[in-house]
């Protein structure tokens, strides 16, 4: 569900003017990064879009991490688990509710802001870009999306970075003037007929081995 949530949403939210490198859907991602005469385990934010291949062998694991090249790098990520229920008439409805989580950081600078207002207007833009309801048709699965709930949560770098390597203490800059950086937490009741579903094929096996 939580691919059919991000598609659904990702026309909206790369119509915003402040969006710059867009991530999709993103999942926290382990791997060993050469370090002198050792190898340091990191995590980072890799898109969903990106393959194996290209993630480990040309380096696009950084893609997502805060650079002062670009305006804004953002991205969704999944906020915990979802139960699916099978419902409505003669039970051919799946219907979930999903938490996602969208998060931005920003290049105030780059942007052209320079004043104290902070992150507020970003926030409320995102909010509005998202809120409500719409249909999609997403990998030729057709549904429906309803924002149940949206909210901004508290402006602090472990809570929206926590989890990743480049929120270590050492990268303090990244999270002060001139940048920012906020994250909205939405709830969306998601409902897909399981009649449009396509019946699943058998797909080529993958060889290499990764650490997704």
């Amino acid at each position: 569900m939580v691919r059919l949530i991000e598609q659904a949403f990702a026309s909206d939210v790369q119509a915003l003017a402040f969006i710059e490198r867009y991530g999709a859907l993103a999942r926290p991602t382990e791997l060993y990064i050469p370090a002198g005469a050792q190898s340091l385990l990191k995590v980072f934010p890799v898109s969903c879009d990106i393959s194996a291949t290209d993630c480990f062998e040309t380096g696009k694991y950084s893609q997502l991490v805060p650079n002062d090249a670009y305006k804004s790098v953002c991205w969704f990520e999944q906020n915990g688990d979802a139960p699916t229920q099978i419902g409505g008439a003669k039970a051919k409805v799946a219907t979930a509710t999903q938490n996602m989580r969208f998060v931005c950081w920003l290049n105030l600078k780059k942007l052209g802001y320079d004043d104290c207002k902070g992150t507020t207007r970003f926030e409320l833009a995102v909010i509005k870009a998202l809120s409500g309801s719409r249909s999609f048709t997403v990998d030729g699965i057709t549904g429906r999306i309803d924002v149940v709930s949206t909210s901004v949560i508290q402006q602090d770098r472990a809570r929206v970075f926590g989890r990743y390597s480049f929120a270590e203490a050492r990268n303090d800059a990244v999270f002060f003037w001139p940048y920012g950086f906020f994250a909205v937490d939405l709830v969306c009741k998601v409902s897909v007929p399981v009649g449009c579903v396509d019946e699943l094929t058998a797909q080529t096996e993958i060889e290499c081995i990764t650490n997704w």
